[in-house]
C-alpha cells in the first residue's frame, strides 16, 4: 500500500518543463506486466545505482550497506522499526561511570571461511576501525575506544577513553559489521573485493558498475534461514528499464522506484509498490571556505530561493515530508524548527546586500542517477530565479567520493553546493549531525562538505555526545539543531521516502528507515 505523507497539488508549467514530462502512451512505459512462475529459488534484485565498496569498514553508501548486509552481521543491529537488537552479541553492561562495556557474544558461529567467531575475532574488528591510522571512512563510529580485551572465549570488554551514550547505537550501524579475521589476515586492505562475514549468504561474485552475486551460506547459525539459494543485485541507472524488467519478471525487486512512477506500477497484477517515510534527510550543502559562501546572507538567499513544496513534488511526486530540522522526526532528539516560506524577492534583497545583485556562477555536484539529475536541474532553475548560474555536474558515485574528498589543507577549492541525502544509521541525533557539521569531520575525516567549523557547535556536539545525563543530551542536540538551522551551512529540503516494488511472489525483503535494503528473511511463495 501506497503512504504519501505530504501531497501537494501539481505546480506550474516552468517547472515542468525544467524537468521534463515521459510520455505515459510511449510504448516503453506501457510495457506489459507478465505472469511469471518461479522454476528456482533465486532472485534478482534490480538497484539505480552501483556499490563502491564492500569493505563494511570503509563505506558511507546506503547501497553499499545493503550488498554487505547480506554477508555480514554485528554485534547489534536495527530492525524495520528501528528498534535496537542483538545479533552476534547476547547481552551487555554498561560499567557505573558509562566507560566499560561488557559484551556477551553468540556462541557456535562461524565465519563462512571455517573461522571460529569469538571474542579474538570481534577484538580484531574492533581494533582495526578504531585505529586511525587505518584511515577507514567509519572510523568515528568507535573513534573514542581506549581499549579491547578478550576477557573469555566469548565476551569482550571494551574501554572508552570517556563516557558516551550512544555507544551500543554505534555498535548497531550497518557499517559495524565482524569481518573474518584469517581474511582480514589474507587480503589486508583488499578485503572489500574479497568479503568474508557470518551472514546468511556467502559471496560469490562482484563486477563492479554490473552485479553482486551471493549464495544461501549452509552453515549459518540462524535455524531455518537463509530460504532462497542465491541473490543477485543488477546494477540498472534508467528508472523505467528496472520497472520493465520487473513486468516481465527478468527481475525480482527493485529498489528504488521512481516516484513518478509508483503511482502507475502499483495495482498492476502481480506487482506491488510499498512506501514509507525514512530517516534520510536531502539537503544542499554550501562550501564556506570560498566565496560568495562565507557569507551567511548568501547562504540565506539560496535558502529562500528553493521552493521546498515544489521540491518535494519534482524530486518524489510528493511522497516524503519537508524538512523541519537537520534530521527527521522519527530520530532520537528531533526537535523541530521554524521553516522559511519560499521567497525569491527575499532572496534577491539578500545577494544584493551582499554584493551579488547580479547574481553569480556556481556548480551543483551530486550522484549522475536520473532521479537525482532531475533534482539537481530543478534546483538549477530555482537558483536562475534569482540571478545564480549553476552548472549541474553529475558523477559516478566512487568518482563523486574522490572529489569530495580532494581536499587540500582543510579546503576543497573545486568544491561549491553538493546535493545529497544522508541517514543517521544510529538512530541518534549524533548519527547525522556529528558526522555532517562538526568541525572535525571536513573531508576527507567525515562528510562536512560545508566545511562548517562554528565553535559554539562543536563544542555543543561534543558535551551532548559523551554527556552521562540523557536529559542534558537531548538538551544540547536540541541546542545544536536550533544553531544549525540558523547558521544554513545547508539548504535542508526534505526527509526521503523509500519506494520499491517487487513480484507478489517475493517475501522478507524491505526497506529499513535508513534507506538500506534487508533481505535476511528474503523468500518465495507461490
Amino acid at each position: 500500500m501506497l503512504n504519501k505523507k505530504i501531497l501537494f497539488p501539481v505546480f506550474i508549467c516552468f517547472i515542468l518543463a525544467v524537468v521534463g514530462c515521459s510520455n505515459n502512451d510511449s510504448a516503453t512505459n506501457n510495457q506489459e506486466t507478465e505472469d511469471v512462475d518461479k522454476e528456482d529459488n533465486n532472485l534478482t534484485l534490480a538497484y539505480d545505482a552501483t556499490f563502491v565498496s564492500l569493505d563494511p569498514h570503509d563505506s558511507d553508501q546506503n547501497l553499499d550497506f545493503s550488498g554487505f548486509s547480506t554477508m555480514y552481521e554485528g554485534l547489534f543491529e536495527f530492525d524495520k522499526d528501528m528498534e535496537l537488537e542483538p545479533v552476534l552479541a547476547t547481552d551487555y553492561e554498561e560499567s557505573e561511570d558509562g566507560t566499560v562495556y561488557t559484551i556477551e557474544l553468540r556462541e557456535d558461529v562461524e565465519f563462512h571461511d571455517g573461522t571460529d567467531f569469538d571474542a579474538e575475532a570481534a577484538k580484531k574488528n574492533i581494533d582495526r576501525l578504531s585505529d586511525s591510522d587505518n584511515q577507514l571512512t567509519k572510523h568515528s563510529l568507535v573513534s573514542m575506544v581506549e581499549s579491547t580485551e578478550a576477557t573469555d572465549t566469548y565476551e569482550l570488554e571494551i574501554e572508552l577513553e570517556k563516557p558516551y551514550s550512544s555507544f551500543i547505537n554505534n555498535l548497531a550501524h550497518p557499517s559495524l559489521k565482524m569481518i573474518s579475521p584469517d581474511a582480514l589476515e589474507e587480503w589486508d586492505d583488499d578485503i572489500s573485493k574479497h568479503p568474508v562475514g557470518t551472514g546468511p549468504f556467502e559471496f560469490d561474485e562482484w563486477e563492479e558498475g554490473e552485479h553482486l552475486k551471493v549464495d544461501k551460506f549452509d552453515n549459518y547459525w540462524e535455524e531455518d534461514l537463509p530460504k532462497v539459494d542465491k541473490l543477485t543485485f543488477k546494477s540498472v541507472p534508467e528508472d523505467q528499464s528496472r520497472v520493465n524488467m520487473l513486468k516481465t519478471g527478468e527481475v525480482d525487486f527493485i529498489f528504488p522506484i521512481p516516484s513518478n512512477l509508483a503511482d502507475d506500477t502499483e495495482g498492476e497484477d502481480g506487482i506491488d509498490v510499498d512506501s514509507d517515510t525514512s530517516v534520510i534527510t536531502w539537503y544542499l550543502s554550501m562550501n564556506m571556505n570560498k566565496e560568495p559562501f562565507d557569507d551567511p546572507k548568501v547562504r540565506e538567499a539560496i535558502n529562500y530561493a528553493i521552493d521546498k513544496e515544489a521540491f518535494l513534488e519534482v524530486s518524489q511526486d510528493g511522497f516524503g515530508e519537508i524538512a523541519t530540522s537537520p534530521i527527521a522526526p522519527d530520530v532520537e532528539y528531533y526537535e523541530e524548527q521554524d521553516v522559511e516560506d519560499h521567497d525569491p524577492e527575499k532572496a534577491k534583497e539578500l545577494l544584493a546586500e551582499a554584493g551579488y545583485e547580479d547574481g553569480f556562477e556556481t556548480k551543483i555536484w551530486g550522484a549522475n542517477d536520473p532521479e537525482r539529475v532531475k533534482t539537481m536541474e530543478f534546483l538549477q532553475a530555482q537558483l536562475a530565479e534569482i540571478g545564480i548560474e549553476a552548472k549541474v555536474d553529475p558523477m559516478e558515485t566512487g568518482v563523486l567520493d574522490d572529489k569530495i574528498n580532494s581536499v587540500e589543507d582543510g579546503e576543497n577549492k573545486e568544491q561549491d553546493m553538493y546535493f545529497a541525502g544522508w541517514s543517521p544509521s544510529n538512530g541518534t541525533a549524533e548519527g547525522l549531525i556529528e558526522p555532517l557539521f562538526k568541525g572535525d569531520q571536513i573531508p576527507p575525516d567525515g562528510n562536512n562538505t560545508a566545511f562548517y567549523n562554528d565553535d559554539k557547535v562543536n563544542d555543543l556536539i561534543e558535551e551532548a555526545m559523551y554527556e552521562e545525563d540523557d536529559e542534558i543530551s537531548e538538551q544540547k542536540f536540541k541546542e545544536t539543531q536550533e544553531e544549525i538551522w540558523n547558521d544554513v551551512p545547508v539548504s535542508f529540503l526534505a526527509y526521503d521516502a523509500t519506494i520499491s516494488a517487487k513480484r507478489d511472489y517475493v517475501e522478507g525483503i524491505y526497506y529499513k528507515p535508513d534507506g538500506s535494503i534487508s533481505v535476511k528473511e528474503a523468500e518465495i511463495n507461490q
